[in-house]
């Protein structure tokens, strides 16, 4: 009799761990981790209309991560930084955390941004992506209107 005790112990020892990490997984993988705000900037305000989130269309999130990897740097920008045709920002509501905030200008070359680097909107940094990535983002907006 103990011979056929330790064999269902170890399977059931097993089917509980299997479990316990099944339930572990299923509660945690509906938490939004991510969260992109896409808007348009009018006067110096951001009017968010859509919020993308990791767990409704996480290949936005990603495409928009990796416009924002792959900018390219620049020193100043002739923009008005209170006046912009587009607004981004990337957030963690897990973290309760802003992690980018920025403002977008668009033009005949893709667009610029400006992220903003400090407390207010007088310490930025300024970037370009081309126009294929500046036609994804505008379409990110244009999608939520039609819906």
């Amino acid at each position: 009799m103990k011979g056929y005790f330790k064999p269902f112990a170890i399977i059931i020892g097993a089917l509980l761990i299997f479990l316990g990490g099944y339930v572990f997984g299923k509660s945690t993988s509906d938490q939004v981790t991510r969260e992109i705000w896409v808007g348009e900037g009018k006067n110096g305000e951001a009017e968010v209309q859509k919020v993308i989130t990791d767990l409704e269309n996480q290949a936005a999130v990603d495409n928009l991560s990796m416009i924002y990897a792959h900018r390219e740097s620049i020193d100043t920008a002739d923009v008005d930084i209170n006046n912009p045709d587009l607004y981004v920002a990337f957030n963690s509501p897990k973290q309760s955390a802003l992690l980018v905030e920025s403002r977008l200008w668009l033009n005949d070359k893709g667009a610029v941004i400006a992220e903003r680097t400090g407390e207010t909107w007088d310490e930025v940094d300024y970037s370009t992506i081309p126009v294929e990535d500046a036609l994804y983002i505008q379409s990110l907006l244009k999608n939520n209107n039609e819906e």
